[in-house]
């Protein structure tokens, strides 16, 4: 895993070998949502339930 885990996409997450621009504007989203709420959208308490939190959870609505 290279990069800061809380910006990584799903792909980069499960090791796909097929990871291309999109993984890019995930990483920007995740930017422009901690901007816009002062929280990134997934966490987890140890690297493992985040990378599971990025694949599997729901993506979180701005209140």
């Amino acid at each position: 895993l290279v990069g800061t885990p809380y910006y990584c996409s799903p792909e980069q997450a499960t090791s796909d070998k097929e990871i291309d621009y999109r993984s890019d504007l995930w990483s920007f989203a995740v930017i422009i949502y901690r901007c816009l709420t002062g929280e990134l959208p997934f966490t987890g308490n140890k690297l493992g339930a985040l990378l599971l939190n990025i694949m599997h959870a729901p993506l979180p609505v701005p209140s």
